[in-house]
This record gives C-alpha cells, sequence and structure tokens, in this order.
C-alpha cells in the first residue's frame, strides 16, 4: 500500500495550494458543527495510519479531512491533514493539475475513498477512535 501512499500523499496535500478552485470550493464546505474525533481508515505496509473525518458531499464531489499518524517520513498529526476530493461513482480523485485520476486498487487510496464514500455506495463500515 505505500506505493500510492509515496506518490499521492504529496499530490493530495498540494491541493489546496496549487488548486484554487479547489481550495476555494473546500473552504466553503466546511461544516456548521466540524467532527472532532478521527474515524480509523487503514493502515500502510510501512505502519502509517490514516485516519479521516468532516466528510462533505457536493455536487458529485465527496471531501474528506485526512490525517496521517506514525509516518516514518514524518508530517503526523492533526497539523498535517489535508482535504481530499473523491469522485464516488467514477472512482476517482482530483490531483494537484485540476485533473481527476483513478484510485489505483491495492492502495490506501482504495480504504480512503470507500471511507469518503461510505453510504454513497455499498462500502464496509469504519472503526471510530479518539485520535
Amino acid at each position: 500500500m505505500t506505493t500510492f501512499h509515496s506518490s499521492v500523499i504529496g499530490v493530495l496535500a498540494a491541493l489546496s495550494v496549487t488548486s484554487p478552485s479547489a481550495a476555494a470550493l473546500t473552504s466553503t464546505l466546511i461544516p456548521t458543527q466540524a467532527q472532532t474525533k478521527w474515524d480509523f481508515i487503514t493502515d500502510a505496509d510501512d505502519g502509517t495510519l490514516y485516519f479521516g473525518r468532516n466528510v462533505q458531499h457536493f455536487d458529485g464531489m465527496t471531501f474528506v479531512l485526512i490525517k496521517k499518524e506514525a509516518d516514518p517520513e514524518g508530517g503526523n498529526g492533526d497539523a498535517g491533514a489535508w482535504r481530499s476530493v473523491f469522485r464516488c461513482d467514477a472512482k476517482t480523485f482530483l490531483n494537484s493539475n485540476d485533473e481527476w485520476e483513478p484510485i489505483r486498487a491495492k492502495t490506501v487510496g482504495e480504504e480512503w475513498i470507500k471511507y469518503a464514500c461510505k453510504g454513497r455506495t455499498k462500502l464496509s463500515d469504519h472503526r471510530s477512535v479518539g485520535a
């Protein structure tokens, strides 16, 4: 699962900086009462743990706040969290070039989109933790 992790973390983290349209849209999607509890999403082969919260659906897109913990490369915790944008029906994410890119099988991205799209499609439940 680290292949997707290595290539996409930077892309998704840069989204809010490099994509004015996505950054403007995500800033308007802050929920009235933001979640304070992080839900466990998945872990990677290198031991990195991924958590999500504040899932929002708008105009065919799904926005989710994701953070990582125990990543040997750093950037852990709430301060390193980023907003990812998915299209549940197409199984794609918005990359830093404002292009929809397919989620690759057997990557952490596959688990991220399952979490983001839970309730929109038949996807597994996820455990909640107060991380």
